[in-house]
């Protein structure tokens, strides 16, 4: 009767609030560390990344897509068109009465670099329709698996509260086992904790260092009240940034000491760090302020980008709202959401204007698809109607041409 009740749940995404089921529930292991804001505040490397790539990801489109299976002229396809419903609206203009769109997804991507997770409550009136989505503190959410396998979250400050997986958007970074993602930052600890060590070091060797500006030799031995004499001197000229006149008696020699950054070897570190972040992150050196000489141009760096860091992150985010926010009716009906990634690739305005030419020519694009990702208003119903060139023709119908050009029936 039990395993019949969740098998319900499951099927119509109904919620599941207030159920204790801690004797039958073991919490999963997870990694844990109270380092990370400090980290966000201290590496400037660590908050390019987190920053950046929630900010791609919050600025990219997201839809509600159907596909609908079309029959015309013998032939069947699939025909997209974008759907207006109820959870779309809440994604488009609210998902919660505190967020908008974009800094709710640059919230949870934001979470998900730091902490390895982002929990998303999926709010449902009583009939389990979507109303509200409220992003939870990742640091106080616990992950449990009662006996049948099924996974439930747990805040920590509501001692009789489980929430069922489905009633929890889990957008996680890797893991091996427990269900909870592993940071990034874990996997830079000691390269981090070195980079700290050296700062420290340098900074001790700064602090117990001669403090002087410039040097002053002297031909013969002073006395200690004729050297304070002339130190009391020069400071009050040096002080005043040389605009005084300084006289040098015979034989005394002024020198200016420099200091220089690089003696410190701390670009070689930054450099060594730049590109551990790199890897490790997904995020494209070129982003770190670090040269990096395998792209040829621009365009070819922020393919890299969206291709091998932003795509992943993409694909886990559509197909748990395809998992949660819909239920298996409209899925096999042909829902699903999608984001626009091109949104990241806008060329040019030459390399764009060829790109639509070339497709508005072989039909693959209307005028009025044009017109939108150019956020031009639309031509209406003749803007809808695919064109193509006179000169194209199927090769299994040349010969029907012919007899027409020929005069034959």
């Amino acid at each position: 009767m039990f395993k019949k009740i969740f098998e319900f749940f499951k099927r119509n995404k109904s919620p599941i609030i207030g159920i204790n089921l801690r004797n039958n529930l073991n919490l999963l292991p997870s990694l844990n560390g109270g380092y990370r804001e400090k980290l966000l505040e201290i590496h400037s490397l660590i908050y390019a990344v987190v920053d950046r790539k929630s900010k791609a990801i919050a600025q990219l489109p997201l839809r509600l897509y159907k596909n609908d299976m079309v029959k015309e002229n013998k032939c069947v396809f699939k025909r997209k068109s974008t759907v207006n419903n109820d959870i779309s609206y809440i994604l488009d203009t609210s998902p919660n009465n505190n967020m908008t769109p974009y800094i709710f997804w640059r919230t949870v991507i934001a979470q998900k670099e730091i902490y390895g997770n982002s929990y998303v409550y999926i709010k449902r009136n009583s009939i389990g329709e979507v109303v509200e989505l409220n992003i939870l503190d990742p640091s106080k959410v616990g992950i449990y698996l009662d006996k049948l396998g099924e996974v439930y979250y747990k805040p920590y400050n509501d001692k009789e509260l489980y929430l069922h997986n489905l009633d929890i958007l889990h957008f996680s970074s890797i893991y091996v086992s427990g269900y909870k993602g592993i940071s990034f930052l874990e996997c830079l600890r000691s390269q981090l904790n070195f980079k700290e060590n050296v700062i420290k070091i340098n900074s001790e060797q700064m602090e117990k260092s001669i403090k002087a500006g410039a040097t002053l030799k002297l031909p013969s031995n002073l006395s200690i009240e004729k050297m304070k004499e002339y130190k009391e001197q020069f400071e009050k000229s040096y002080s005043q940034g040389f605009n005084g006149l300084v006289v040098l008696d015979s034989g005394m020699v002024f020198e200016q000491i420099k200091y220089d950054i690089n003696d410190l070897k701390q670009s070689d570190i930054n450099k060594i760090t730049a590109k551990e972040v790199s890897s490790v992150s997904g995020l494209p050196l070129f982003m770190l302020g670090e040269t990096d000489g395998k792209y040829a141009n621009m365009e070819h760096q922020t393919i890299d980008f969206v291709q091998n860091c932003i795509a992943p992150e993409v694909v886990l985010i559509e197909q748990e709202l395809n998992k949660k926010l819909l239920n298996e009716q409209q899925i096999k009906d042909g829902y699903y959401f999608k984001f626009n990634v091109n949104a990241l690739m806008r060329a040019d305005m030459t390399t764009r204007a060829q790109f639509y030419r070339e497709m508005v020519s072989m039909g693959a694009m209307t005028l009025n698809e044009v017109r939108s990702l150019e956020d031009l208003e639309s031509y209406g119903e003749i803007g809808e109607r695919p064109v193509i060139s006179l000169n194209y023709s199927y090769l299994d119908t040349l010969d029907q041409h012919e007899r027409i050009l020929n005069g034959g029936d």
